[in-house]
C-alpha cells in the first residue's frame, strides 16, 4: 500500500492557492477605501477639536454612548463640582468652555457632563461667540432674552472669531498704516452697535491690549506693544 511519504507527496502535488491579478485588484481597492476613510475621520476630528460648538455636543454624544450621562445615581462629588462651576460662572459670567476647563481643572468629559446637567436644570444657559461657546448663570437679570449689549462684558478671549478678536485684528491692520479708528468707525466696520463695541474696548483696555488716545477732537484706539506681541505669538491669528 502507499507509504506515508507517498501520501504526503500526493498532497503536495494537489491544487495550490494562487492569487491572480484579478483577486489582487479588490484587495487594493479595499486598502484605498480604508486609507481614505481614515483620512476623512482625521479631518473630522481636527474640525471638531477646533470648534467649541462642535466639540461640546460631540463629547456629550460620546458620554451618552458610554452610559455616563444617563446614570441615575448621583454622587456627592458631582454636586460639589457643579457647585464650583456655578460659583465660578456667577463670578465670571460669559466665561467660555475652554477657560472653564482650565480654571476648574476638569477634563473635557467632566465639564461637558456637569454643564449638561446644569442646563437641563435651567441653572445656566449658553450663547455662541465666534468659535467660542459662552456660559451664563440663569437669573432674572441675566437670561437668553437679553441682547449682547445688555450682558456683562465677558472675560478676555483672544479668539480671532470673537468680537474682541475682530477688534484686535482691525487695529492690527490699521496701525502700520498710521490709521487709528474711533469707536464709531469700529462699530460700523464690525456691523455692531457702538455700545457693544464700547464694552469690549473697555475690556481690552483693562487687560492692557488697547489704548485710547485723544487725536484732535476724537478718541482713537490703537494696540499696545503687549497686544502686538500677543498677536505675533498666537497661531490662531494670521498676520501678513
Amino acid at each position: 500500500g502507499p507509504t506515508v511519504e507517498q501520501a504526503a507527496e500526493e498532497q503536495l502535488d494537489g491544487p495550490t492557492l494562487v492569487l491572480s491579478e484579478e483577486s489582487e485588484a479588490p484587495l487594493a481597492t479595499t486598502l484605498i477605501v480604508v486609507v481614505t476613510t481614515t483620512s476623512l475621520l482625521s479631518l473630522l476630528v481636527s474640525l471638531v477639536l477646533g470648534n467649541e460648538s462642535l466639540r461640546i455636543p460631540s463629547t456629550a454624544a460620546g458620554l451618552w454612548f458610554l452610559g455616563m450621562v444617563g446614570r441615575t445615581h448621583e454622587t456627592t462629588d458631582g454636586r460639589y463640582q457643579r457647585g464650583r462651576l456655578m460659583g465660578y460662572l456667577t463670578a465670571n459670567p460669559g466665561c467660555h468652555f475652554r477657560a472653564l476647563m482650565a480654571a476648574l481643572d476638569m477634563s473635557n468629559g467632566q465639564i461637558t457632563h456637569h454643564l449638561r446637567i446644569l442646563e437641563s436644570e435651567e441653572a445656566i444657559w449658553r450663547r455662541k461667540d465666534g468659535r467660542l461657546v459662552r456660559y451664563y448663570p440663569l437669573t432674572n437679570t441675566m437670561n437668553p432674552g437679553m441682547s449682547d449689549e445688555e450682558l456683562p462684558v465677558p472675560p478676555l478671549s483672544p479668539d480671532p472669531n470673537s468680537l474682541q478678536g475682530k477688534i484686535l485684528t482691525l487695529l492690527d491692520a490699521d496701525g502700520p498704516m498710521g490709521e487709528f479708528p474711533t469707536q464709531a468707525e469700529l462699530a460700523k466696520r464690525l456691523e455692531k452697535s457702538q455700545q457693544l463695541v464700547s464694552h469690549h474696548l473697555r475690556t481690552l483696555q483693562k487687560f492692557g491690549l488697547v489704548e485710547k488716545r485723544k487725536m484732535g477732537i476724537k478718541n482713537r484706539y490703537k494696540l499696545t506693544r503687549e497686544a502686538i506681541f500677543l498677536l505675533e505669538s498666537n497661531d490662531d491669528f494670521t498676520r501678513d
